[in-house]
């Protein structure tokens, strides 16, 4: 795998690197999304009572109004709502007024202001907060690049069970960026990172075990991480998990599977695998 350049995953920011477009070809849907909002536009009355108990010194309901313009009028209503939660002692809003700061989204664009809210969002215990505090200083971006500082923080917001921040350290201990190259630690945290949901680090756990990278090679045991990826909605964990089936590695051989998904492949976005879907 071409390990030359870093890439790292948030939930927020935009990819720091995209040298294996996430990982691997055909992976256009796994840029990191939009955090889920969910669910359907809220009242105005409920609206207007968090607004209420905010102007009456609820800071909870600061950012429960915040959020609630997010998912409607814009985010120019939600930053102030954010100011007054952050500055009240809600970290989850310093977390999401950095969001704003960021971007440049209902607030003039300023790096700077983002990187201190992330890192005030961070001290208080917030994990994205670390998570996209740890991008910028393994980035540069609006920091002075520190790798090392980036491991930290991503250690951090894997501690407090945050699979993003668990791959992108595994990404770091993969390429030896900031830490000492380690291949079982790495295989480890795209493990400890598959098992919270993240199906990219599903499927750099099955790389990890197709390979033998950190981890003793085994088919048998890349197959389900293959799996894993591919009902995630991951192109290429569909290809590879074809692958296995037609050649009968680690599995039993299998045609009409690996037809069936190339097919899903295919569906997913990666071009290539429509021609074998039709064989």
């Amino acid at each position: 795998m071409d390990t030359t350049n870093a890439r790292w995953a948030h939930p927020q920011l935009p990819l720091a690197s995209v040298a294996l477009c996430m990982l691997l070809a055909g992976c256009a849907k796994q840029q990191p999304p939009e955090r889920e909002r969910g669910g359907a536009q809220p009242a105005a009355q409920d609206l207007g009572q968090a607004e209420q108990a905010c102007r009456s010194g609820d800071t909870a309901q600061c950012l429960v109004a915040g959020e609630a313009y997010m998912k409607g009028e814009g985010a120019e209503w939600a930053a102030p709502l954010y100011e007054k939660a952050c500055t009240g002692g809600v970290v989850r809003a310093c977390y999401a007024l950095g969001r704003l700061y960021f971007r440049g989204q209902g607030v003039t664009k300023d790096i700077g202001r983002a990187r201190a809210l992330f890192e005030q969002a961070c001290q208080g215990g917030d994990a994205e907060g670390c998570n996209d505090l740890a991008v910028m200083y393994a980035d540069g971006n609006g920091i002075t690049k520190d790798l090392s500082k980036g491991a930290e923080l991503f250690r951090a917001a894997c501690d407090a069970s945050l699979p993003m921040g668990c791959f992108n350290l595994a990404a770091q201990y993969e390429q030896g960026l900031g830490v000492v190259r380690d291949l079982a630690k790495a295989a480890a945290l795209y493990g400890k990172a598959c098992d919270g949901g993240h199906v990219p680090s599903c499927f750099q756990l099955a790389i990890a075990h197709a390979s033998g990278s950190g981890v003793p090679k085994s088919f048998t045991r890349a197959a389900p991480f293959y799996r894993k990826a591919c009902e995630g909605g991951l192109a290429a964990g569909c290809h590879h998990l074809a692958v296995l089936y037609e050649s009968g590695a680690g599995v039993a051989r299998d045609p009409v599977r690996a037809r069936a998904l190339h097919k899903k492949a295919c569906e997913s976005g990666m071009q290539s695998e429509c021609s074998e879907a039709k064989e």
